[in-house]
């Protein structure tokens, strides 16, 4: 089987790439570059409101980077169970836009007979519409319940344990809307926070991938589970709301 990864440019998505090529030899990589910081900032402005947005940044400047101090040792030995081959990618190629004309090019010429995408921008129709294989998506959170961002934290902060996890799902043209192939729930031990739990989503999100491509033939007969209810889209939490949650909920 040749697998076609449709990804982002960052220290996840390194994790993810290295893990797939290592277990899958047959494996390609189409690589977006970080979307500009400014340009993110603008758009959330403009769909947020310029309060809320500092009361993100803040809780990104401020509490993220002492989250990142005091998990070190956590997140040494979480990266330690998961890292591979020091990310010596091979059949890798760079787009500036995973919904770029070079970038379908590159898709179309690799001619994959599964795509698998994680950590990406929205992919738009007309690139779903222009590839003939199956394409599914790694999503950090259950759905529909958990779309967006960070579905491991606001499952917690919701208190609702059994939707704390991963989801393997078809890619459709909505944000996280698609049929679920596999949803796997995760444990958070007492030394995990805010900052570690997307390593133990990969975790767990890798054995899902890896028992999907070893078992392809089986998963592709079956229907997979459609999603009745649209749920809920999440995005990153503020630095007022953040410790609201750690104090009266002991959310981390």
């Amino acid at each position: 089987m040749k697998i076609l990864i449709l990804t982002g440019n960052n220290e996840y998505c390194n994790l993810f790439c290295s893990n797939i090529q290592a277990k899958f030899i047959n494996t390609y990589i189409v690589r977006e570059e970080s979307t500009s910081k400014l340009k993110i900032l603008k758009k959330r402005i403009k769909r947020k409101g310029m309060i809320f947005v500092l009361n993100q940044l803040l809780f990104q400047i401020l509490i993220c980077k002492f989250l990142f101090i005091i998990s070190r040792k956590r997140l040494k030995f979480l990266k330690y169970k998961i890292e591979k081959n020091n990310f010596e990618f091979k059949n890798q190629f760079h787009v500036n836009n995973i919904n770029s004309e070079s970038s379908l090019k590159h898709i179309l010429n690799i001619k994959p007979d599964l795509i698998i995408v994680f950590g990406t921008r929205i992919i738009k129709k007309h690139i779903i519409d222009s590839i003939n294989c199956s394409i599914v998506n790694l999503h950090f959170g259950i759905t529909p319940h958990y779309r967006g961002v960070h579905g491991a934290y606001w499952a917690l902060v919701n208190n609702d344990f059994l939707n704390c996890g991963v989801t393997l799902h078809n890619l459709d043209y909505g944000i996280d809307t698609g049929n679920i192939i596999f949803q796997k729930s995760i444990v958070i031990s007492k030394y995990d926070n805010f900052i570690t739990y997307p390593l133990i989503q990969l975790d767990s999100g890798l054995k899902i991938i890896f028992d999907y491509v070893l078992n392809y033939n089986i998963y592709s007969s079956k229907k997979s589970q459609k999603n009745k209810v649209k749920g809920m889209l999440y995005s990153h939490p503020t630095f007022t709301l953040y410790l609201k949650n750690l104090i009266l909920n002991n959310v981390k």
